[in-house]
């Protein structure tokens, strides 16, 4: 190398081995502090001459040094090498398998059988009326017929307006008339209905035929949340009080009937009642 750091390292090192030289002919102490020596000013000149130099150069080892040298812009011999041979690629995924094939639909489902036709209804039965013979006149009881000890009650159905009152009445009468016919010397005696009716209301308008078939008195009905004080049932022993007032009622009563029976359209005869009271 022509370099001049490489002459001046010639120099240096021809001179400091003339002063090592010399220090071996000396005694064996003095020979190793020589050669120490020599070595210690070796190296401070070395490091002198590079901070001396400085740039790139002072930055070269000068005494062992191992480390391999690379050039600038070359790249290492690994690095070269792991580029000439790079690292095998990864193997491609396994291809994924194919979609199941789609579920066949259901078949659709049987229509419906058409419905059997009905039969057609058979005609509505006419209703069952309710035969109301005519009532037994005031004073019609045959007491002699049916003999002595006899006592017949005359009976008192006490009734108000509306269709509801109406029916149970046709209830109650129909079993008045079917024990009467089939007992006829029980203490059963006439009948007659006490009905009361509003003021906007007729008798023709209320009694839908009623008062054809049975004894019917009228009596005026309590005017509803003032008369009656909200209680209903008040009619009933105010139109009692009337008509025993104006006398309608003892003129409806036979001869021998000195009781009256007093009931409500909810009731129902099922026997003849003895008269307890005789």
């Amino acid at each position: 190398d022509s370099s001049p750091t490489a002459r001046y390292l010639l120099n240096l090192i021809s001179r400091k081995t003339h002063t090592m030289a010399r220090a071996q002919r000396c005694a064996p102490t003095t020979a190793v502090i020589g050669a120490g020596l020599a070595l210690l000013l070796l190296n401070n000149e070395l490091l002198s001459h590079a901070a001396g130099r400085g740039g790139a150069e002072a930055r070269e080892p000068l005494l062992f040094d191992d480390t391999p040298r690379v050039e600038a812009g070359a790249m290492p011999a690994a690095a070269t090498e792991a580029a000439s041979n790079p690292p095998p690629s990864p193997p491609p995924p396994p291809p994924s398998p194919p979609p199941p094939p789609p579920l066949p639909s259901p078949p659709p489902p049987p229509p419906p059988p058409p419905p059997s036709p009905s039969p057609p209804l058979p005609p509505p039965s006419p209703s069952p009326q309710l035969v109301f013979p005519a009532t037994t006149p005031a004073g019609a009881a045959n007491s002699t017929a049916c003999g002595p000890g006899r006592s017949p009650y005359h009976v008192l159905l006490t009734a108000s307006s509306g269709h509801y009152q109406r029916w149970q009445t046709r209830v109650f009468f129909h079993h008045y008339t079917a024990i009467k016919a089939a007992h006829p010397c029980s203490d059963l005696g006439g009948f007659t209905r006490l009905l009361t009716l509003p003021d906007r209301l007729t008798l023709a308008e209320e009694d839908r035929g009623l008062s054809a078939v049975m004894t019917t008195i009228v009596a005026r009905e309590l005017t509803k949340e003032t008369e009656d004080l909200g209680f209903v049932v008040l009619n009933r022993p105010t139109s009692i009080r009337a008509v025993l007032a104006s006398g309608q009622l003892a003129a409806r009563l036979a001869p021998d009937e000195r009781h009256v029976f007093i009931v409500e359209t909810d009731h129902v005869l099922l026997k003849p009642l003895p008269n307890l009271l005789a």
